[in-house]
């Protein structure tokens, strides 16, 4: 998912926890990147999708990681979101709702890197109760060469830009 403004870039994961975590079928991982921890929780918890997000957070289903400790941390992405997804279905969720910004990979300068881990990931995630939208800034995206553009649509199949109203 591409975006061109924070403001709608809010809008759209403040609805998609939301409708999520009221369903009350997935645990809902938030990794922002261009915003801190604390304002992910300001939008969630305020205006007309506003969520009591310190409750779903005591309850581990609601999750917000910083995008640069998630990518360039200690512990292995997917093992730990493994253990998360694991988590979810011992208690009785239908699994893991990623929202991941990509920007931490820019700022390291690792474009490259960004891309290799992107087409390494599965197409679908049929053996796991998982779901992942990766989002990248409209800024960050247009440094992709066309070619790694192209590949990165190809491999998953589809892609949303979310555009101000």
């Amino acid at each position: 998912m591409i975006y061109d403004s924070l403001i709608t870039y809010r809008e759209f994961y403040a609805y998609h926890a939301q409708k999520l975590l009221e369903e009350g079928n997935h645990i809902v991982l938030i990794g922002p990147f261009y915003e801190t921890i604390s304002s992910v929780r300001e939008t969630l918890s305020t205006g007309h999708r506003a969520i009591d997000v310190k409750t779903y957070e005591d309850l581990q289903m609601l999750l917000i990681h910083d995008s640069l400790d998630e990518y360039f941390g200690l512990d292995f992405l997917m093992d730990s979101r493994k253990k998360i997804m694991y988590q979810a279905l011992q208690s009785g969720k239908e699994g893991l709702s990623v929202v991941a910004e990509m920007g931490s990979f820019y700022f390291r300068r690792q474009i490259e890197r960004l891309v290799q881990f992107e087409m390494s990931l599965p197409t679908h995630f049929e053996d796991m109760a998982y779901n992942g939208i990766c989002v990248y800034h409209q800024g960050d995206f247009d440094k992709l060469s066309e070619k790694q553009k192209k590949d990165l649509i190809k491999h998953h199949g589809i892609i949303i830009k979310l555009e101000a109203h």
